[in-house]
């Protein structure tokens, strides 16, 4: 049944015959208004709105979608003017402006016909942006395509494409697309047999054929196509033609000859191929020669390894021409020569210059005339004066730098720096740096516990030891420090001791028991009193004593006196008053009998316990013991007997044996009596053996020049010599010696070779300069033989290599791991056995670009973003983006849809397609920003978003809690909630118990649960 609300009729009828009676007719509408048939431009009614006022309100986008609102309480009418035309069917206070709709870019405004006249409101511009973004250039392979937006491209040039920004509006999109070229190259190869190829893009290769190999560009495509024909052979054969010295060693690989020929032998070099080595030897003979030379008086003449100013006849051993010793003879005559003292000073940068020489340090030196005359002989006594100084002495601040001559200081430093002034002495520059300390301010303070102390505006109430540094403008760093110690309750420490059945009262303590007892006094104004109480309640003493008594004697302690042995008891008082038990245990003092042992010699004297007895027997002492007891001594005393000795003796003939009263030269057994150390006789029997001389021959050969000597012998010349020594029983043993003298000989010339920078050795030949040396050796006789040796110094071997690496990357060159540019030098070994200097060239990879992240970027708590890179280089082909904790969340250049739960960082790293790679870091910081969007009117009878009362909100928002709304009476028309963000919520659609509600004003209560956990009402 149909239900008529009088009272809207009745409003709605009372709006009519106010439009009949007050309308006025509305200028340059376009419409007929007042029903005459003519519109608005050729009407002749007055007409006019002299009433301009402002919006109510403007809302939304241009781009999508504006809502115009005028909205005045007395309103009879609307119409909403674009472009000055009356719109259709737009009779609302609001108007909706889409971008693809009708009502498109224009000027709008709304007439208002109101009880009192006509209201215009201010003319609204409406006009969507249209956006322009250059994405530059951008590089495909050839054939290749590429997706942006969701438009393929795959030709080259320039190209664009119309999309939507974030806000709905038109974005025209352009980029230059660029085809990588490629290009081919053949090149041929040829490897030793058995080793490895490894081509520019890393394959290996052991096979001799042809090859196909793809470099690949910075954008990932195929840039070089190189053709490779690759061949294996082996090596040439390698000739060697090495020389040694007469008895010289040739030794290389496993060849160790001394005699001349032609030897082979091969190794297999790093790359696997065999290397053949033809060794033809030559032996270079030994030569010897002799010169006359003379020297100025003062000069020194040196020539191999003579070096003397004495006049004589000198030798030294010289390499020829060959490179083997000679030995050569001179013959020295000195000059004498007139002497000359010099005496200059000069600057410790200013070198003396004398004949062409120059001198630059203190002392004496001593020279000849260099013009060859032997008539003047200079002596220079040389002094180096001090350079001046200019000392700068200055003071800065600890932290502070300070520069001196081009270089920063920060640390007490003393520094010399010399300047080279032409023409002058230089200056010695000195720097004397001193750093300052910061000043430190000490506050130390003793506080009573449960008290505060306040410092620098903070409070403290336990042990507190605390620094803190303060900036001074223009000063020094200060340093604040505070020891603060918490002293507790003042400790009085009470040692009493009662008797037992007594009670202790002090202190406030009332006590009858042993313990330790504690109790707090507080002082008003002072630290609290703290009494520990150690309380000794004596019980009745009781001790023990144990005493030796003699017989007859009486025991007295205390009150006891007693003559008898046993148990006794004493009492006494403790110096406390308290009584105290001793326990007497007397026994007794007398000792049992003691018997010695002991023995003298017959008519000797022992003295025993201070008396002295002669005889044997049995002797009794008495004595008084420590307890004043008598005590016995025995002694038990006997003879000692006589004591015989026997001995063997050996003497050499002609030596006479003396022992006490005798004196042997002769075998036989002798007999004699002497007084042992105890005074007793003791009989001796010597068995005496006599010993004649021995005799031995032995043959000596000694070389040229040599001395033989053995014992007392010295000889030099073939010839028979007799020593004389002692044999193993000491006497005379005589040897007969026949001595031989064998002359040195001289061997041949041998050559030898070395490397560069080593040392020959032979002998007593040690070089490392080409040339020709003598060297010593020993012969089958042990004797000297002299050879000469031609050496030769092999040269030394350089290469250089340049590696590239990417920053921070490490290489091992010959075990060492390096990481930084520069250029390092390793010696090897090379195939004739010398040393070849391999010298690396380390270089960073020069194509790797540059990548730049805005140092932070902002994001509402639950909302996604983009993460784009400021800048780019095109060197990079491979990206990975790792969150904070180090993985990787993406491998795309742009990160999208990013959703942080707090505040974080990121790091991109960008590659090359040499694997260089270079990482930066971009920090997020999230804010919670909650913003929520109702709409002021709904139209539920339209078909467009206008339909529903819709609640829109920032990600932050993440649930509906309650959503109510009410009528103008109170009545709750609407009730419901929403779990999830609001993207998806629809909201009220305008019915009440399943039928639309009539036009009105509704009221709405709303809580929305936001991601932090907390509410927004």
């Amino acid at each position: 049944m149909f239900k008529v609300n009088f009272k809207i009729v009745w409003t709605i009828v009372a709006m009519l015959f106010t439009l009949a009676i007050s309308a006025q007719e509305i200028c340059n509408n376009g419409i007929d208004d007042d029903g005459n048939g003519l519109i608005d431009l050729n009407d002749t009614t007055q007409c006019g709105c002299d009433n301009i006022v402002p919006l109510t309100d403007v809302t939304g986008n241009p781009c999508r979608r504006i809502d115009l609102t005028l909205d005045l309480p007395d309103a009879i009418s609307y119409q909403w003017y674009k472009d000055g035309v009356a719109l259709d069917n737009e009779l609302d206070s609001e108007i909706e402006i889409h971008k693809f709709a009708p009502l498109g870019d224009g000027t709008y405004q709304v007439i208002v016909i109101t009880p009192t006249g006509c209201v215009a409101s201010e003319p609204y511009d409406v006009m969507a942006e249209e956006f322009n973004t250059d994405l530059g250039e951008i590089s495909l392979c050839e054939g290749d395509t590429i997706v942006i937006g969701g438009f393929p491209f795959f030709k080259e040039g320039r190209q664009q494409f119309k999309t939507s920004t974030s806000e709905g509006c038109d974005s025209l999109v352009a980029l230059e697309i660029v085809f990588v070229p490629f290009s081919r190259e053949s090149i041929e190869v040829t490897q030793c047999t058995g080793s490895e190829y490894i081509s520019p893009s890393g394959q290996v290769i052991t096979q001799p054929g042809s090859f196909s190999d793809t470099l690949r560009a910075v954008a990932g495509c195929d840039s070089l196509i190189i053709s490779i024909d690759l061949d294996f052979e082996d090596l040439e054969p390698v000739e060697l033609f090495p020389s040694i010295c007469s008895g010289d060693v040739f030794i290389f690989k496993d060849i160790e000859e001394t005699d001349p020929g032609t030897y082979m032998t091969n190794e297999i070099d790093a790359f696997g191929c065999d290397s053949i080595f033809i060794i033809t030897l030559d032996v270079r003979p030994p030569l010897e020669g002799s010169m006359d030379a003379s020297i100025c008086a003062g000069g020194l003449f040196e020539l191999g390894d003579i070096s003397t100013n004495q006049p004589g006849m000198h030798q030294t051993t010289l390499l020829n021409s060959e490179g083997c010793d000679s030995i050569v003879t001179v013959m020295l005559t000195v000059d004498p020569a007139e002497e000359v003292e010099l005496d200059m000073s000069t600057c410790p940068s200013i070198p003396i210059v004398i004949f062409g020489e120059e001198y630059d340090t203190e002392g004496t030196f001593t020279f000849m005339n260099p013009t060859g005359e032997c008539d003047t002989m200079f002596t220079l006594n040389l002094t180096i004066d001090d350079l001046p100084r200019q000392v700068e002495e200055v003071t800065i601040c600890e932290g502070e730098l300070f520069e001196w001559r081009g270089t920063e200081y920060g640390q007490a430093i003393e520094l010399e720096e010399e300047e080279e002034i032409a023409g002058a002495c230089n200056i010695l520059h000195v720097l004397m740096l001193e750093v300052t300390d910061p000043e430190v301010n000490q506050t130390t303070e003793t506080i009573c516990e449960g008290l505060g102390f306040e410092w620098r505006g903070q409070m403290y109430f336990e042990d507190t030891e605390i620094e803190e540094t303060v900036e001074v403008l223009g000063e020094c760093t200060v340093i604040e420090r505070l020891s603060l110690t918490v002293t507790p309750p003042d400790p009085i420490m009470l040692e009493e001791t009662i008797c037992a059945g007594d009670t202790y009262e002090e202190f406030g303590f009332k006590e009858d028991k042993t313990g330790i007892y504690e109790r707090t006094e507080e002082t008003a104004g002072e630290c609290n009193v703290f009494y520990s109480l150690n309380l000794t309640v004596m019980s009745e003493a009781v001790g023990q004593v144990t005493a030796e008594l003699c017989p007859g004697e009486t025991y007295e302690l205390f009150d006891l006196s007693t003559t008898d042995l046993g148990s006794h008891i004493a009492m006494t008082t403790t110096p406390i008053g308290c009584d105290s038990i001793i326990m007497v245990e007397l026994v007794s003092g007398f000792t049992a009998p003691v018997t010695v042992i002991d023995s003298i010699c017959e008519g000797d004297q022992i003295i025993f316990e201070g008396q002295s007895f002669t005889e044997e027997g049995t002797h009794e002492v008495l004595l008084t013991s420590a307890s004043g007891c008598d005590s016995l001594m025995i002694l038990e005393l006997s003879f000692r007997d006589e004591i015989a000795v026997m001995e063997d003796v050996s003497i050499c003939m002609g030596e006479t044996y003396i022992r006490h009263d005798l004196e042997l030269t002769e075998t036989g057994v002798f007999m004699t009596t002497v007084e042992t150390l105890v005074g007793c006789d003791s009989l001796i029997t010597i068995n005496l053996t006599v010993n004649e001389p021995t005799s031995s021959d032995m043959a000596v050969t000694i070389c040229e020049d040599d001395v033989f000597e053995l014992f007392d012998v010295t000889a030099m010349t073939t010839g028979s010599y007799v020593a004389t020594t002692s044999n193993a029983v000491g006497c005379d043993s005589i040897i007969n010696i026949e001595l031989t003298v064998y002359e040195d000989t001289m061997l041949d010339t041998i050559s030898a070779d070395i490397c560069t920078g080593e040392t020959y050795t032979f002998a007593d030949v040690v070089a490392t300069e080409p040339g020709t040396y003598p060297a010593t050796l020993q012969s089958v006789t042990g004797c000297d033989s002299t050879v000469i040796i031609e050496l030769e110094v092999l040269p030394l071997q350089e290469r250089e290599m340049i590696v590239e690496i990417c920053p921070g990357d490490t290489i091992q060159f010959f075990g060492t791991d390096i990481t930084l540019e520069g250029e390092y030098t390793e010696r090897i070994q090379n195939v004739t056995g010398c040393d070849s200097i391999v010298t690396l060239i380390l270089q960073f990879d020069p194509i790797v670009g540059d990548l730049e992240l805005e140092e932070e970027q902002l994001v509402n708590l639950g909302s996604s973003t983009d993460v784009e890179p400021l800048f780019v280089d095109a060197n990079f082909v491979s990206f990975q983006w790792f969150n904070a904790l180090g993985e990787i969340i993406s491998t795309d250049m742009i990160l999208t849809d990013y959703t942080p739960e707090g505040d974080t960082f990121l790091e991109l790293q960008a590659n090359t397609l040499n694997g260089c790679s270079v990482r930066e870091r971009i920090r997020i910081n999230v804010e919670l920003v909650v913003e929520i969007y109702t709409p002021n009117v709904i139209s539920p009878n339209s078909d467009d978003a206008n339909s529903y009362f819709t609640v829109g909100a920032t990600e932050s928002v993440i649930g509906i809690e309650q959503l109510a709304i009410y009528d103008r009476w109170g009545e709750e028309v609407f009730v419901d909630s929403h779990e999830g963000r609001l993207n998806t919520y629809i909201g009220w659609d305008g019915t009440f118990k399943g039928r639309k509600v009539q036009p009105a004003v509704f009221t709405y209560f709303a809580v929305f649960n936001i991601i932090d956990g907390s509410t927004r009402r």
